[in-house]
């Protein structure tokens, strides 16, 4: 029987069987007209995808939130 899925969950996506999974987190799940399902994600990214100028703005962020409060 096919998987699952709830809002919530966690998939993994293939788009190039070169590269590593896509990792995606379900907010809605939605049916259309036609009976596909539709799907709402909350997008990952692993730090090595992320360019450089991204990962400084985020440290600088994140060592704000630490200290800053």
């Amino acid at each position: 029987s096919p998987p699952n899925f709830y809002k919530q969950n966690y998939v993994y996506f293939e788009n190039s069987s070169s590269n590593p999974y896509l990792i995606r987190r379900i907010e809605e799940l939605n049916k259309t007209a036609n009976g596909n399902v539709e799907a709402k994600v909350v997008c990952f990214y692993r730090r090595r995808d992320i360019s450089n100028s991204l990962i400084m703005l985020a440290d600088k962020h994140l060592t704000c939130l630490g200290s800053c409060c």
